[in-house]
């Protein structure tokens, strides 16, 4: 692992001194899936080399780094989504149990500790997302990400499966939001961890100290004297929507906040919103997952 690393790095395919550049938000629990704590990135060296990479030494316990490709994190096991606690459990077999997590982004969580048992109850349930009824998602156009990990504590396979839907624009981040992310999210942004694009770095500062001049210079105003806030060039008014929707109602509720951490706390809620938009089930749609397993006939 350690010579692959340095290969990389030597090769330019990872570029330590570009690392340094990333924005890194605090962890954040201030929402409804706790204890899941999601993070937010700002990734300065490109992050299209991140999106999509997969544990591969179990033995790595802790993800903590200030980066997802940091090479004490190669083969991190520990991601966000695995400190997700279930909304409900069924029980596939005597050695399987089937979790539906309480998380933004709809996913099951398989558990066992007999490999052949879960890769089948696997395999099912994703042949029945992609083959089986469901009237109002659009079949062809089913798939799913997948991750799995071993837990030596509970000596148990433990294997997500976040189903997907490829329409668009239904389960794309919404027009609002995608002056942060344009893209389907990927799997590491699946399991909790945003890698936002690097044009955001300066944009978003621009933004911040901005929002902090228009709140000082209307700090002692009557609501009926404070101009609206705009931002009028080019590069940074695609982000009125997303300010007028996320983040001044938000202020308004959290007056105690300075303007930066209320910035901040609107941007973490907003990727959680992302991940909530790509999603083709929602948080009240648990009938999809009834009839989801149901459809599989796993035995009990």
């Amino acid at each position: 692992m350690k010579h692959l690393y340095d290969y990389s790095t030597k090769a330019g395919y990872i570029q330590e001194h570009r690392l340094a550049l990333n924005v890194i938000l605090p962890t954040f629990t201030k929402h409804q899936y706790k204890p899941v704590a999601f993070q937010v990135t700002i990734n300065c060296s490109k992050p299209e080399i991140i999106v999509g990479q997969t544990p591969s030494a179990p033995h790595y316990s802790n993800f903590e780094g200030q980066c997802v490709i940091c090479y004490e994190n190669v083969g991190s096991a520990k991601r966000k989504v695995y400190d997700a606690v279930a909304r409900r459990q069924y029980r596939a077999n005597h050695d399987c149990l089937i979790e539906w997590l309480n998380y933004p982004s709809a996913c099951l969580k398989v558990i066992g500790g007999d490999l052949d048992r879960v890769t089948q109850t696997v395999n099912t349930l994703f042949s029945t997302w992609r083959n089986g009824d469901f009237p109002t998602l659009n079949q062809p156009l089913q798939t799913a990400s997948l991750i799995a990990t071993y837990n030596p504590d509970t000596s148990n396979y433990e294997f997500m499966i976040f189903p997907r839907n490829a329409e668009q624009p239904r389960f794309l981040t919404s027009a609002t939001l995608q002056c942060l992310k344009r893209e389907f999210v990927g799997i590491f942004e699946l399991c909790g961890y945003a890698i936002l694009p690097a044009r955001l770095k300066d944009q978003l500062a621009t933004i911040k100290s901005e929002l902090v001049k228009y709140e000082l210079n209307n700090s002692n105003c009557s609501n009926n004297n404070i101009t609206p806030f705009k931002l009028e060039t080019d590069e940074l008014s695609m982000f009125n929507g997303w300010l007028d929707k996320y983040y001044f109602p938000y202020r308004k509720e959290n007056s105690n906040l300075t303007t930066e951490e209320a910035f901040d706390d609107t941007l973490q809620y907003s990727f959680i919103a992302i991940l909530r938009d790509n999603s083709p089930i929602k948080d009240d749609e648990e009938s999809i997952i009834e009839s989801w397993i149901e459809q599989c006939s796993l035995p009990n």
